[in-house]
């Protein structure tokens, strides 16, 4: 289709900042995820992920916000995995209640194993300035690009890989979440958005009259 345009869906700049400091070296590193607890989105592989790392000794907290039919299981299998102590299922949240959820969120995780489109939480992630950890699948994979860490989708052992990352090397939490930031400002303000929408459809209307 090559008359095809593609305009990122655009957020507000005012969203607040995150602005990570050296307190993860005490507080420890919380790993977020914010969506749908369901099977497409990889909250399980998440799981098994940090079993994999807490076995080997790695000091880090998970902190689980949404709902959805599969919470159930994941409660479960969080207690098979030994990681209750470590791990917190907020619920649902939006709005003011979320972003509190996440001021001692370190690292968003987004680990999808089927194609989001224009998934709304990375933008927001982004847009924050949180350092991003997703699956290089879709959209997703082509929002984060060079501003994150991606591994393939599905593959617990990269996830294990990307999150080990962090652990070891926190000035990727700085870095990366400014990069983050940047990327975001650049191509999803909501003002980039309505422009690029604007022009597409002056575009439209001059053709339009010029074949009249």
């Amino acid at each position: 289709m090559p008359r095809t345009e593609v305009i990122y869906h655009g957020v507000p700049r005012l969203a607040a900042i995150a602005k990570p400091d050296k307190s993860f070296a005490s507080a420890g590193v919380c790993f977020a995820y914010v969506g749908r607890m369901i099977p497409e989105k990889g909250v399980a592989m998440l799981l098994r992920a940090a079993q994999v790392l807490a076995a080997q000794g790695y000091k880090f907290r998970l902190k689980l916000i949404g709902d959805g039919p599969m919470r159930p299981e994941l409660e479960r299998m969080t207690d098979e995995l030994g990681l209750r102590e470590r791990t917190a299922f907020t619920g649902f949240l939006q709005g003011k209640t979320l972003d509190e959820a996440l001021l001692d969120a370190t690292a968003a995780v987004m680990p999808s194993i089927w194609e989001d489109v224009s998934p709304l939480a990375c933008i927001e992630h982004m847009m924050n300035g949180r350092l991003l950890i997703a699956s290089d699948l879709g959209g997703l994979g082509e929002l984060v690009d060079g501003a994150g860490l991606k591994f393939p989708a599905g593959n617990a052992d990269a996830l294990v890989e990307c999150l080990r990352r962090v652990l070891e090397d926190p000035s990727l939490i700085i870095e990366l979440g400014r990069k983050a930031h940047l990327r975001a400002q650049e191509f999803f303000a909501l003002d980039r958005m309505v422009s690029d929408h604007k022009q597409v459809y002056f575009r439209i209307a001059s053709s339009v009259v010029s074949h009249e």
